[in-house]
């Protein structure tokens, strides 16, 4: 679990589960959980869109889209 080791310092590169990063750690986890968070968002917001266009009068443009085939026809099974 956690060491009370005396000898334990974040200088001997032993840390343990609380020990605070340095500022460029800290600043690029910051950076990552933006940019999940914005992603995240999108996601979100795209699927709302989807149901709402999928539930109203234009959903035969909706379901086309969806039915819609990109690719070699070769590739296809």
């Amino acid at each position: 679990m956690f060491s009370h080791d005396p000898t334990v310092t974040p200088d001997n590169h032993s840390r343990d589960a609380l020990h605070r990063g340095s500022y460029l750690e800290a600043r690029r986890i910051g950076e990552i959980r933006r940019k999940e968070t914005i992603g995240g968002l999108l996601l979100v917001a795209a699927a709302l869109i989807a149901i709402v266009w999928a539930n109203s009068p234009a959903a035969d443009s909706y379901f086309a889209l969806r039915d819609y085939e990109v690719g070699y026809e070769a590739l296809r099974s």
